[in-house]
């Protein structure tokens, strides 16, 4: 591997091009990260999608690539398609580089990168859908004929979805679901925009009411999957739609979060509890406040409207997080400042 294009990372500090083609460090760049989505962890290093490029960690101790994994860094903003971090450098991938290392990857339908597999974990997957839409559950459901503005049209995953919908029927804080068609797709309610979609409209102005409110129904949605016994697990941006001064949780799955979301106890392989999904509150709360991904290691403007909150819902202890009866008590007692 030629290396002319790596460079060393001093500790704390995030990578910016220059001309001269090397990476050289500087404070600035930290303020211009997105976010860290679709990483893929294992004992050895990492593998993720960072603002279209794709990035492959080598995981060294006590160093950049550590301290990246480990979500105390932020990974480098390049014009590369790919990049490789081992310790402290980051190297240029050449094309062919790149071509073999995305070989063991794959894009899902959502967007997620996944491990690629050689046929048998999605054969796995086609079986679970067939068992899904053959079961008693996923049959009860009324046929219906999908009406594109008010309704949206899925394959379902897993029973565990269907069941899942089920459960909060009338629960106007979360996704309801409507029916099935007659292909097998599962019908659910069309509801505004998706959150990612407004962070990505920088034109829009959003009161601070507006806001708070939408941040009062997510918090309501969480409890009540929590009193359901229910857990999220992928409370991003892309699993909120809002419309007015209203929003919803969708995306019932239950599935196993990826990227900025991911509470730093899950990511080091500990349980995913009710207190995970406060975290990804947090995260949900900080892009509702600054519009953008939060980046956990940065220090929060606790002079926002959702400072105080949003700091303790990401704290990296989940002991010292609050409950979700806490958040709400906090942030509706904000509506009367707003």
């Amino acid at each position: 591997m030629s290396h002319a294009n790596a460079t060393s990372i001093p500790s704390g500090h995030a990578t910016h091009h220059q001309p001269d083609a090397q990476l050289v460090i500087t404070h600035e760049t930290t303020q211009s990260i997105d976010q860290l989505l679709n990483t893929l962890y294992n004992d050895a290093g990492a593998v993720f999608l960072h603002n279209g490029t794709f990035c492959e960690i080598v995981r060294i101790p006590d160093t950049f690539s550590d301290r990246v994994i480990k979500r105390k860094a932020d990974p480098p903003i390049v014009p590369f398609s790919g990049v490789r971090i081992v310790g402290d450098r980051v190297e240029k991938m050449t094309a062919e580089e790149l071509a073999i290392s995305q070989q063991g990857c794959e894009i899902d339908e959502d967007g997620d990168l996944m491990p690629k597999d050689d046929g048998l974990v999605e054969a796995e997957r086609d079986k679970e859908v067939q068992s899904t839409i053959g079961s008693d559950i996923f049959k009860s459901l009324p046929l219906v004929d999908v009406d594109d503005d008010i309704h949206h049209a899925k394959q379902p995953r897993t029973i565990q979805e269907v069941e899942n919908l089920f459960k909060v029927r009338g629960v106007a804080v979360l996704v309801q679901v409507v029916g099935r068609t007659r292909d097998d797709q599962i019908v659910t309610n069309k509801f505004g925009r998706s959150l990612t979609d407004w962070m990505d409209n920088k034109t829009i102005k959003t009161s601070d009411r507006t806001k708070i409110h939408w941040a009062i129904d997510i918090a309501r949605a969480i409890s009540e999957l929590h009193l359901r016994d229910m857990l999220h697990k992928d409370l991003t941006s892309n699993n909120v739609l809002v419309q007015g001064d209203q929003a919803i949780l969708c995306d019932l799955e239950s599935r196993w979060t990826t990227g900025c979301a991911r509470a730093p106890e899950v990511c080091q392989g500990g349980e995913y509890d009710r207190r995970a999904d406060i975290y990804g509150l947090g995260t949900l709360l900080w892009s509702i406040e600054l519009k953008n991904m939060p980046r956990p290691h940065a220090s929060l403007e606790c002079g926002s409207v959702f400072g105080e909150i949003m700091a303790r819902c990401l704290d990296n202890d989940p002991a010292g997080r609050p409950s979700i009866d806490e958040v709400l008590r906090e942030l509706q007692a904000l509506t009367s400042e707003h």
